[in-house]
């Protein structure tokens, strides 16, 4: 299922392309197919936002983020747990991006937040299994992506997908 995901995620970001007519998509285009942004605000967009990148390096990491870590959901969860997981962060990072920006012209896009929620995911089932080993690999990625120290980057976007994976982990 995750590389599913991936291979959807790809799809999108070619149409993005195609639709730009040029290596990287548009602003334009991005608006148009999703992207969230508050003077342009619908609900479907705190979705839709989640599968579109702003260029080649966003969407290459993103999916290779989501390669590994949805993979070793998968085999910890279960296929439809990295699907509800990633779509639940996807949406709750979304809303916490669109909370917090001041800028209503800001175009907010990306799959991090559904990224971080099955990274999150997977930390509280390390716990839960006492899996000190995965605990320690995980920590350093959850620091980089919950840290402020890259510019451009949405990190309440990825502290809504963050607390989006803790709940459905204690939930479910």
């Amino acid at each position: 299922m995750t590389q599913l995901l991936v291979l959807i995620l790809w799809s999108i970001f070619f149409v993005e392309l195609f639709l730009s007519k040029s290596l990287s998509p548009s602003s334009d285009v991005l608006l148009f197919m999703g992207a969230l942004q508050k003077v342009n605000f619908s609900y479907e967009r705190l979705l839709y936002a989640g599968f579109l990148h702003a260029n080649f390096l966003h969407i290459f990491f993103n999916t290779w983020a989501l390669s590994s870590i949805g993979t070793a959901v998968e085999k910890y969860s279960g296929p439809i747990k990295v699907i509800l997981i990633f779509l639940g962060g996807v949406v709750m990072g979304s809303s916490l991006s669109f909370f917090f920006q001041t800028n209503p012209y800001i175009i907010s896009v990306g799959a991090s937040s559904g990224i971080m929620a099955l990274l999150m995911h997977l930390f509280v089932t390390a716990i839960k299994q006492n899996q000190i080993w995965l605990l320690r690999q995980l920590i350093f990625s959850i620091i980089i992506a919950l840290v402020p120290l890259i510019p451009f980057i949405d990190y309440s976007g990825h502290l809504g997908g963050a607390l989006a994976g803790i709940l459905f982990s204690i939930v479910f």
